[in-house]
């Protein structure tokens, strides 16, 4: 092989290989990736999974967004890297207080270790429910009647966000977009950053505004096929603070150079614990984005974080999962379900 045929093929083998690891951005601090993984290797049915929370030992809730339901999963990590395993789907499990009821777009769910329950938000009714692990309902409910009430969200922008905060004894949960009474949301014809309301709920039911969150601003300049913008998803991690996932989600007119903008930040939450409904600082972890594009076939847009094992020197590990709606595409590509697991810095770094 001459030199220069080597050359061109050691370009395309790094262009190949570049394009089909799907992600590029910045990992601040000492932040880092063990691996992303795609499902259908452990035969998990393609799905829309909109959320995921550990349950312990390994056992983790995943909800589907298309489902009045929930499966559980067991992850099995490498105790010193964090790479996965295995992944086996243990059940699945229908709510049982449901019936006939129309698709309540279940968009996230946490693990409320105060009552030993889940708790799954209900974007399509802008509530919040307890179930325990059989799928029945317990007494624990959230309903917002007012400002974040379902007639003041725009359509697909409410709850998509929510974690139980063991530390502070409450709940965090976020709207996806503003509120109408804010404006037209963010997004491509509302290119700026905005201020999402974040709510603190009480084990007796009760609910206020804590803070605001401030978004990024929006990069997509036309709507396209399929456009998205805001916060996904929030995970509160003890001794780390709070992650808020922000993505931003564009499929083109003809699919290619299609892109998701996904950014983690991390948020004090005591200064939400004294913000009195004030603008909150953020801090950012990671930011990485998965595209569509003839040499990259990896596109996804990740909505769910969950806590991962912790490493021997200390090391947090987070668990991402995107919703693949399940497999949508035609022959030619069509996405998948991946997870993803990141490394946090420690928080002295």
């Amino acid at each position: 092989m001459n030199k220069r045929k080597y050359t061109i093929r050691f370009l395309l083998s790094f262009l190949f290989f570049a394009g089909f690891s799907g992600t590029a951005g910045a990992v601040s601090g000492k932040a880092a990736w063990a691996g992303t993984y795609n499902l259908a290797r452990w035969n998990i049915p393609s799905g829309d999974y909109s959320g995921i929370t550990a349950l312990g030992n390994g056992l983790y809730a995943v909800v589907n967004d298309k489902q009045n339901a929930f499966v559980l999963w067991r992850i099995r990590q490498d105790s010193l890297t964090g790479k996965v395993l295995q992944v086996e789907q243990v059940r699945r499990v229908v709510l049982q207080d449901c019936g006939d009821r129309p698709r309540l777009d279940l968009e996230a769910v946490s693990w409320w270790p105060e009552k030993n329950c889940l708790l799954l938000a209900s974007e399509q009714e802008q509530v919040i429910r307890g179930y325990d692990l059989s799928g029945r309902p317990l007494h624990d409910s959230w309903a917002f009647d007012g400002e974040a009430s379902p007639q003041q969200i725009h359509a697909n922008y409410g709850f998509e966000s929510l974690t139980a905060d063991t530390a502070n004894a409450c709940i965090w949960t976020c709207t996806e977009n503003v509120l109408r009474t804010d404006g037209d949301p963010a997004g491509f014809t509302r290119r700026e950053s905005v201020l999402l309301p974040v709510y603190r709920l009480n084990a007796e039911g009760g609910h206020r505004l804590a803070g605001r969150y401030r978004t990024d601003k929006p990069q997509a300049r036309s709507a396209g096929r399929t456009y998205c913008f805001g916060v996904s998803e929030m995970l509160s991690l003890p001794d780390y603070g709070l992650l808020v996932l922000e993505r931003e989600f564009f499929v083109s007119k003809n699919y290619l150079r299609s892109w998701v903008n996904h950014k983690i930040y991390r948020v004090d939450p005591q200064s939400l614990l004294e913000a009195e409904g004030g603008e909150v600082e953020k801090t950012l972890v990671v930011s990485f984005r998965t595209r569509l594009n003839p040499f990259s076939y990896r596109l996804a847009n990740y909505e769910g974080m969950a806590a991962g094992i912790r490493l021997p020197d200390g090391r947090q590990t987070v668990l991402l999962l995107c919703d693949a709606q399940s497999g949508a595409g035609n022959r030619l590509f069509h996405l998948k379900d991946y997870l993803r697991v990141l490394v946090l810095p420690s928080v002295t770094e």
